[in-house]
């Protein structure tokens, strides 16, 4: 387990929102995928790499915003290789 889970959960803790069952399969599906680019050897990191990307299938929209790690954090987060 990542050492720093504690610290995210204890945030998230308390907090739920209900989700419909398009939504959890294309979130699914989009996590899958890269995942499965991740893993793959020689591949750069995957689009989805510090970044959010909420999927809205009532509108049809797709956003992607990214979030670089910060340099003075001690999270251990990696930034994007190019």
């Amino acid at each position: 387990m990542d050492s720093r889970w504690p610290t995210v959960a204890g945030q998230l803790a308390g907090r739920s929102q209900q989700a419909d069952l398009c939504s959890v399969q294309a979130t699914a599906a989009m996590a899958v995928g890269q995942i499965l680019r991740a893993l793959s050897p020689g591949e750069k990191p995957p689009p989805a790499w510090n970044t959010t990307i909420e999927i809205d299938t009532f509108e049809g929209t797709v956003e992607h915003r990214p979030w670089p790690p910060n340099p003075a954090c001690g999270c251990g987060a990696q930034p994007r290789r190019s």
